[in-house]
């Protein structure tokens, strides 16, 4: 399944396991609503009453299906980073449990959580990315418009986790570096970001600038460190309610 070859976009469908016409239906920004369900689902903590997180249904999953196991298995090809090693979220084999593990005994964690996860992945930061695959110029908008709503990655969709994932790829690299200077261990679980340490962790400032630099933003409210008592149950409390 290589992303690689399609030049036009009867190819690129044949490739996702579907035909044409309906392919440029799902590509039409007008003819979203006809697919598309928006969903407003309530978030559970007390404080966050009167919030909501959007949720995109559709009812036609199967070209979705197809291809997020398809562009899963390129991308593993075309990118040997990918799945990143610090990634525990959306990835086969891996889960919260072994996220938290990682952190397990350590003095200090740190908790920080990236703000507005999916819509801040954009039609064009995607674009960026499947050029930087090696997808040929003449398909790159028509697959970043099958992908997104209103512009943005969706949440709901089946490729969004596994899109998010590789959109991340630099800033793991990036989270990755920064715990090794400081001797610390870093994990994502989807917008959790974890860093643990036996003495010192990462400043706040540091990790700002790396999510600014990628094209992402810092939830003030989210961010703490935890000393050792309370640490591994905090981690696994965050991360199941995210």
């Amino acid at each position: 399944m290589d992303f690689r070859e399609p030049e036009n976009n009867r190819a690129l469908a044949e490739l996702i396991g579907i035909d044409e016409a309906t392919f440029e239906h799902l590509c039409n920004k007008d003819a979203k609503n006809i697919f598309f369900e928006r969903i407003k689902i309530p978030k559970r903590r007390k404080n966050r009453a009167g919030e909501y997180r959007i949720v995109w249904r559709t009812r036609i999953e199967r070209p979705y299906k197809s291809f997020a196991r398809r562009f899963d298995l390129f991308t593993r090809l075309a990118d040997n980073r990918y799945p990143h090693d610090s990634a525990y979220g959306y990835v086969r084999g891996r889960n919260i449990i072994e996220n938290a593990s990682v952190h397990t005994g350590a003095p200090l964690i740190l908790h920080a959580d990236i703000e507005n996860f999916f819509p801040s992945i954009t039609s064009e930061r995607l674009q960026i990315i499947f050029g930087k695959l090696g997808v040929h110029k003449n398909i790159i908008n028509s697959l970043a418009e099958f992908l997104t709503i209103d512009g943005t990655l969706p949440l709901g969709l089946h490729p969004s986790p596994m899109l998010a994932n590789i959109v991340c790829l630099d800033l793991d690299d990036k989270f990755k570096g920064l715990a090794e200077k400081y001797n610390c261990k870093y994990t994502r679980y989807a917008d959790d970001i974890t860093f643990s340490g036996q003495v010192v962790v990462p400043a706040k400032q540091e990790v700002k600038e790396i999510l600014e630099s990628e094209g992402f933003n810092i939830s003030d409210r989210k961010f703490r460190i935890t000393k050792r008592d309370l640490a591994l149950l905090t981690l696994y409390i965050h991360v199941r309610r995210a």
